[in-house]
């Protein structure tokens, strides 16, 4: 999991709070009202955006996030945030304890089509993941503010109405006409979404089955 915590502080760029309680094996947490990237965010937009904490916490292989969005000042309410993070801890803990062995066991004793289809979703995953981050390091425009104006990228027309595509979120539409006209010209081809089909149905998936 400090892998995935120096991905966030060093590719989305969000501060690393330091001085907090522990919670489960292994936990991180991030933003604040000194987070840069919230800070930005305020400097385009006003102040009505919200400040966060982002709290991440593992238990055994188990990998938990609570994510707590406050309009206002986010180091405030920290104690506040900090005891629910306790309680999600020990909800997860109890979880694990009496379900983990059992998750493991029934992946592992899958049939070997099935196995073989749900390693290659995680592989899927794990790949958007990655390019998800090197796209956004050093770009936080790509964060939109609900309710804020977006650029349709069929037409070019600007809306608080336009919806982000829901394969991949990286592109804004202002329309349903507009959605199949970017799908057709070639957002198909590079959406997270048939990315992850293009993953499950390779040629050695088909094999296994």
């Amino acid at each position: 999991m400090a892998e995935l915590a120096d991905r966030i502080n060093n590719g989305f760029g969000h501060r690393r709070v330091q001085d907090h309680p522990s919670f489960g094996d292994e936990s991180f947490v991030f933003g604040g009202d000194e987070d840069p990237v919230s800070k930005l965010l305020q400097e385009q937009y006003g102040s009505d955006v919200p400040c966060f904490l982002n709290v991440l916490i593992r238990v055994g292989n188990v990998v938990a996030k609570l994510f707590v969005s406050i309009v206002g000042s986010a180091d405030k309410h920290a104690p506040d945030i900090y005891a629910l993070a306790g309680h999600v801890s020990e909800r997860l803990t109890s979880w694990v304890q009496r379900f983990g062995l059992e998750c493991c066991t029934a992946i592992q004793s899958l049939p070997d089509p099935a196995l073989c289809a749900y390693d290659a979703l995680q592989a899927a995953h794990r790949a958007l993941a990655q390019r998800s981050l090197r796209d956004a390091a050093g770009n936080h425009s790509s964060f939109a503010i609900a309710n804020s104006v977006q650029t349709c990228a069929s037409c070019g027309v600007q809306s608080r109405s336009c919806n982000r595509c829901g394969g991949c979120y990286r592109y804004f539409l202002c329309g349903t006409h507009c959605q199949r006209q970017f799908w057709e010209s070639g957002h198909k081809i590079e959406c997270s979404r048939e990315f992850e089909l293009t993953i499950l149905t390779n040629d050695s998936v088909r094999r296994s089955f």
